[in-house]
Protein backbone atom coordinates (compact mmCIF):
# COMPACT_ATOMS: atom_id res chain seq x y z
CA UNK A 1 0.00 0.00 0.00
CA UNK A 2 1.41 2.96 -1.10
CA UNK A 3 0.00 6.75 0.11
CA UNK A 4 1.17 9.97 -0.74
CA UNK A 5 4.36 8.01 -2.23
CA UNK A 6 5.00 6.34 0.67
CA UNK A 7 4.68 2.45 1.49
CA UNK A 8 2.69 1.63 4.55
CA UNK A 9 4.66 -0.30 7.09
CA UNK A 10 3.20 -2.58 10.31
CA UNK A 11 5.01 -3.94 13.05
CA UNK A 12 3.44 -7.05 14.18
CA UNK A 13 4.43 -8.42 17.81
CA UNK A 14 3.09 -12.06 18.14
CA UNK A 15 4.64 -15.11 19.73
CA UNK A 16 1.91 -17.57 18.21
CA UNK A 17 2.96 -18.64 14.60
CA UNK A 18 -0.38 -19.71 13.47
CA UNK A 19 -1.87 -16.37 14.53
CA UNK A 20 0.76 -14.34 12.84
CA UNK A 21 -0.13 -16.24 9.44
CA UNK A 22 -3.45 -15.39 10.15
CA UNK A 23 -2.66 -11.81 10.28
CA UNK A 24 -0.21 -11.91 7.63
CA UNK A 25 -2.76 -13.65 5.18
CA UNK A 26 -5.40 -11.07 6.31
CA UNK A 27 -2.93 -7.48 5.77
CA UNK A 28 -1.68 -8.71 2.67
CA UNK A 29 -5.45 -9.38 1.45
CA UNK A 30 -6.23 -5.86 2.41
CA UNK A 31 -2.88 -4.42 0.60
CA UNK A 32 -0.55 -6.82 -0.72
CA UNK A 33 2.69 -4.13 -0.76
CA UNK A 34 2.71 -3.43 3.10
CA UNK A 35 5.95 -4.10 4.61
CA UNK A 36 5.17 -6.58 7.44
CA UNK A 37 8.16 -6.55 10.24
CA UNK A 38 7.96 -9.47 13.38
CA UNK A 39 8.90 -9.69 16.50
CA UNK A 40 8.37 -11.77 18.89
CA UNK A 41 8.55 -10.77 22.40
CA UNK A 42 8.08 -7.05 23.54
CA UNK A 43 11.66 -6.44 25.29
CA UNK A 44 12.87 -7.23 21.33
CA UNK A 45 10.55 -4.99 19.86
CA UNK A 46 11.64 -1.93 22.31
CA UNK A 47 15.01 -3.04 21.54
CA UNK A 48 14.59 -1.88 17.82
CA UNK A 49 13.19 1.55 19.34
CA UNK A 50 15.79 2.10 21.53
CA UNK A 51 18.17 1.54 19.06
CA UNK A 52 16.77 3.52 16.11
CA UNK A 53 17.51 7.29 16.22
CA UNK A 54 15.61 9.14 18.76
CA UNK A 55 13.60 10.71 16.44
CA UNK A 56 9.99 10.59 18.21
CA UNK A 57 7.98 12.66 15.21
CA UNK A 58 8.42 9.98 12.96
CA UNK A 59 7.96 6.63 13.57
CA UNK A 60 8.85 3.95 10.76
CA UNK A 61 4.89 2.15 11.53
CA UNK A 62 1.96 3.26 10.19
CA UNK A 63 0.59 0.81 12.75
CA UNK A 64 1.63 -1.71 15.36
CA UNK A 65 -0.15 -4.42 16.31
CA UNK A 66 0.41 -6.35 19.46
CA UNK A 67 -0.34 -9.56 21.12
CA UNK A 68 -1.00 -8.90 25.19
CA UNK A 69 0.93 -12.29 26.42
CA UNK A 70 4.30 -12.41 24.40
CA UNK A 71 7.10 -14.49 25.10
CA UNK A 72 9.60 -13.47 27.92
CA UNK A 73 8.68 -10.67 31.27
CA UNK A 74 7.08 -8.17 29.64
CA UNK A 75 3.25 -8.40 28.16
CA UNK A 76 1.82 -6.36 25.02
CA UNK A 77 0.57 -3.64 27.54
CA UNK A 78 4.15 -2.72 28.72
CA UNK A 79 5.25 -2.43 25.51
CA UNK A 80 1.93 -0.25 24.61
CA UNK A 81 2.66 1.97 27.31
CA UNK A 82 6.09 1.94 25.90
CA UNK A 83 4.85 3.04 22.64
CA UNK A 84 2.64 5.86 23.20
CA UNK A 85 4.98 7.80 24.98
CA UNK A 86 7.30 7.76 21.33
CA UNK A 87 4.17 7.66 19.24
CA UNK A 88 0.96 9.07 20.22
CA UNK A 89 -0.53 9.40 16.81
CA UNK A 90 0.16 5.74 15.46
CA UNK A 91 -2.20 3.27 15.96
CA UNK A 92 -1.83 0.70 17.98
CA UNK A 93 -3.74 -2.70 18.20
CA UNK A 94 -3.41 -4.79 20.88
CA UNK A 95 -4.54 -8.30 20.38
CA UNK A 96 -6.10 -10.51 23.54
CA UNK A 97 -8.55 -13.49 24.62
CA UNK A 98 -9.10 -11.46 27.71
CA UNK A 99 -11.15 -8.62 27.89
CA UNK A 100 -10.37 -5.20 27.58
CA UNK A 101 -11.99 -3.92 30.56
CA UNK A 102 -9.87 -6.19 32.25
CA UNK A 103 -6.75 -3.79 31.71
CA UNK A 104 -8.81 -0.53 31.02
CA UNK A 105 -11.60 0.91 32.39
CA UNK A 106 -12.93 2.93 29.36
CA UNK A 107 -14.72 5.71 31.47
CA UNK A 108 -11.86 6.99 32.87
CA UNK A 109 -9.43 7.13 30.22
CA UNK A 110 -9.70 7.85 26.41
CA UNK A 111 -5.91 6.99 26.27
CA UNK A 112 -6.70 3.03 25.17
CA UNK A 113 -5.09 1.23 22.09
CA UNK A 114 -7.34 -0.29 19.48
CA UNK A 115 -8.57 -3.68 20.82
CA UNK A 116 -8.88 -6.76 18.69
CA UNK A 117 -10.57 -9.92 20.63
CA UNK A 118 -9.04 -13.52 20.14
CA UNK A 119 -10.71 -15.85 18.91
CA UNK A 120 -11.02 -13.91 15.03
CA UNK A 121 -13.82 -14.15 13.46
CA UNK A 122 -11.56 -13.68 9.65
CA UNK A 123 -14.45 -11.22 8.15
CA UNK A 124 -14.37 -8.52 11.33
CA UNK A 125 -10.58 -8.68 11.51
CA UNK A 126 -10.24 -7.92 7.39
CA UNK A 127 -12.62 -5.19 8.40
CA UNK A 128 -11.20 -3.55 11.43
CA UNK A 129 -7.48 -3.94 10.37
CA UNK A 130 -8.56 -2.33 6.83
CA UNK A 131 -10.88 0.53 8.22
CA UNK A 132 -7.47 1.43 10.19
CA UNK A 133 -4.83 1.09 7.02
CA UNK A 134 -7.13 2.78 4.98
CA UNK A 135 -8.25 5.64 7.36
CA UNK A 136 -11.90 4.64 7.15
CA UNK A 137 -12.09 3.98 3.37
CA UNK A 138 -13.96 0.72 2.41
CA UNK A 139 -11.65 -2.35 1.56
CA UNK A 140 -11.80 -4.18 -1.49
CA UNK A 141 -13.23 -8.18 -0.92
CA UNK A 142 -9.70 -9.93 -1.34
CA UNK A 143 -9.58 -13.73 -0.64
CA UNK A 144 -7.78 -15.55 2.16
Amino acid sequence: MVRNGIRKSVLVVEDDLSVSNLIERVLRGISPGLQLDWSTSAEDAMGYFNSSSDDTDNCPYQLVICDFYLEGPKTGLDFWYFFRCRYRDVPFVLMSSVNLEDFFDPDESSDIPYFLKKPFDIGQCRAFFSGILNGGESDEEAPL
